[in-house]
């Protein structure tokens, strides 16, 4: 007879408390940072990928609407997810919330691998999308709010765009090819894509779980906030002008970015004669835009990143141009140059794809900066809507250089708003603009903002000392105060 003995509360209590001591040694690792904050991302990218062979592979009987619609349902989702989740991690935490978006994913994710209908379909992409759009607002914030160095915010955010759009996208189509070449039926393997995207959302929420905790910036500016009697709406006015150019260029960029990543197995299928052709295609696209996206994610510790924005989206106007005027002389002729032209508008993009979700990471204060990002993020997922469905509708109707004249006007256009609206900064000048913040003072934070860089203003830690110094100071006035009036008395 084998006796088993159970541990008593005290033993469970003990390993409880070791696990979480072998977490948070975790967390400080940032190779698990990265997969934790990251993951999220690269699941969005990746799942978001998948949609773009489901046309192709799909046995599904459906009408052309609902081909296009099975696109836009994941960023009706989307919008709805950034809008919601932005601002509670404001309120509850980026921790709690980035926890709930992998679970969304991860259900999302299984739902769609299983879907017995397009209907079904759409429904799953909808909740996947829920949850993507939530990881924008909580992984850029929690990336910019880790920074040690302000000046360093806008890299970390560039890192996770390279780890989510960089690697996502290029996982999407090698997974589809290694699948194909297995032998699978069509409709298994953009299943089984599927279940690999829930592989990545499941390793995603168990790292958060275990590893992931509130920055001490977001946990100094929720203290503040709370004790404020400044709503949110009041305290955001005097920040209208960059929250609107940090929206209308996040709106721009994914009508460029997703109107073509999502329709861009068809605009190379035009060129080859099989579906495997065409996957390999972009394969290779995607990773050879990949060492862009290297250089622009360390570019904003060396380049302001307004520049940034505007060199990318400069360059991805005049390469589309090309390529609008001369498809139909090169696209089956030349098909060498037009994926060489193809990738370069890529490259090009992987700059404003830096830059859009960067800027709003690090120019808005840590008390409302989750509801910021939310608001840009959903304001360019609906551009990624009305580019999915618009540039799918060309392609269906074969007018597929129109889709590069869009994408030409469209790039001027963010050139300009990003001319107008966005301010030029330093990590001085964000360190000054967090404290006015905290302080209140909304309209003198931003009036820091579009004073442009000031590197002789002290850093974040000569602002904490002084914050500390003035609120000992007014407790000893409110001391002495009180001394007085007792011996007035």
């Amino acid at each position: 007879i084998r006796i088993v003995q159970v541990p008593g509360p005290l033993v469970v209590t003990l390993r409880l408390r070791s696990l979480c001591r072998a977490a948070m040694a975790m967390a400080k690792n940032p190779v698990v940072f990265a997969l934790a904050t990251g993951m999220g991302l690269l699941t969005d990218k990746y799942e978001l990928a998948v949609t773009s062979f489901i046309d192709e592979l799909s046995d599904f009987e459906a009408s052309e609407f609902m081909k296009e619609f099975v696109h836009a349902a994941m960023y009706a989702g989307a919008v709805f997810g950034m809008l919601t989740f932005g601002p509670l991690s404001d309120v509850f935490g980026r921790r709690v919330c980035m926890i709930g978006t992998s679970l969304l994913c991860l259900i999302g994710a299984v739902g769609s691998a299983l879907a017995p209908s397009e209907t079904f379909l759409v429904v799953c992409r909808i909740v996947t999308g829920i949850g993507m759009g939530g990881e924008y607002p909580l992984a850029a914030s929690h990336c910019a709010e880790n920074a040690q160095d302000s000046n360093n915010g806008g890299r970390n955010v560039g890192l996770l765009y390279l780890f989510g759009s960089g690697l996502g996208q290029l996982l999407c189509p090698v997974v589809v090819y290694i699948l194909l070449c297995t032998g699978l039926p069509d409709d298994a393997v953009w299943r089984g894509a599927f279940w690999v995207g829930a592989a990545f959302a499941a390793l995603g929420l168990v790292l958060r779980i275990l590893t992931t905790v509130d920055s001490d910036k977001f946990k100094k500016a929720h203290k503040k906030r709370e004790q404020s009697s400044v709503s949110t709406v009041r305290a955001l006015q005097p920040f209208a002008m960059p929250l609107l150019g940090t929206a209308l260029s996040w709106f721009l960029y994914d009508v460029i970015e997703y109107g073509l990543k999502q329709n861009d197995t068809a605009i190379f299928h035009a060129n080859s004669a099989s579906i495997k052709d065409s996957v390999v295609t972009v394969a290779l696209s995607r990773l050879l835009v990949i060492p862009a996206m290297a250089i622009a994610a360390f570019l904003p510790s060396y380049m302001q990143m307004k520049w940034m924005q505007l060199l990318g989206f400069a360059g991805c106007a005049v390469t589309n141009l090309f390529l609008a005027i001369f498809y139909v002389d090169i696209h089956k002729e030349y098909v060498i140059l037009f994926n060489t032209l193809y990738i370069i508008q890529l490259a090009f993009q992987s700059l404003p794809g830096v830059t859009t979700m960067g800027i709003p990471a690090v120019i808005f204060p840590a008390a409302f900066k989750g509801t910021c990002l939310g608001i840009s993020a959903a304001t360019g997922k609906v551009g990624a809507t009305v580019g999915s469905y618009a540039f799918a509708k060309l392609k269906n109707d074969g007018h597929i250089s129109w889709i590069f004249w869009t994408v030409t006007c469209t790039a001027l256009l963010a050139a300009l708003t990003t001319v107008a609206l966005i301010p030029r900064w330093d990590g001085s000048t964000l360190d000054l603009m967090e404290k006015a913040a905290r302080a209140g003072d909304s309209k003198g934070a931003v009036g820091i903002l579009y004073a442009g860089p000031t590197k002789s203003t002290p850093k974040a830690a000569d602002l904490e000392s002084e914050e500390a110094e003035t609120s000992e100071e007014s407790t000893n006035e409110g001391s002495l105060s009180g001394n007085s009036n007792r011996e007035s008395e």
